[in-house]
């Protein structure tokens, strides 16, 4: 290809920065360690992914809105969300509730959030 925004991995712009960029890396490397078949690798990578971009909470902001807020890294929360449900339950590391209450439905309420 001619190395342009439509060749490999597409980043939207929140993650142009430089610590969106090490955070977007990191969810590639966990997902090569999933690849790789270290699943408790890849999960424990995802996790600290999550920590270092979710927003520490703000007095006086609902649970929802502190979640949701900031926009800079909703997407990519979604998307890790969205991955730790999957390899989550498809190891069975949690239980199903676990699964659904603090992955699935997390990424759903950021996903309504977006566009």
């Amino acid at each position: 290809g001619g190395g342009g925004p439509a060749d490999g991995v597409s980043l939207s712009s929140e993650y142009l920065d430089g610590a969106g960029m090490i955070l977007k890396l990191r969810v590639e490397e966990a997902r090569l360690f999933w690849a790789q078949g270290d699943s408790d690798l890849a999960i424990c990578a995802l996790k600290s992914v999550l920590n270092q971009a979710t927003p520490r909470p703000v007095l006086g902001l609902s649970e929802e809105e502190n979640f949701t807020r900031p926009p800079r890294f909703r997407g990519l929360r979604r998307e890790v969300l969205q991955l730790l449900g999957e390899w989550v339950a498809h190891t069975r590391s949690e239980g199903s509730d676990a699964v659904m209450n603090e992955y699935l439905l997390k990424a759903v309420v950021l996903a309504q959030y977006e566009g």
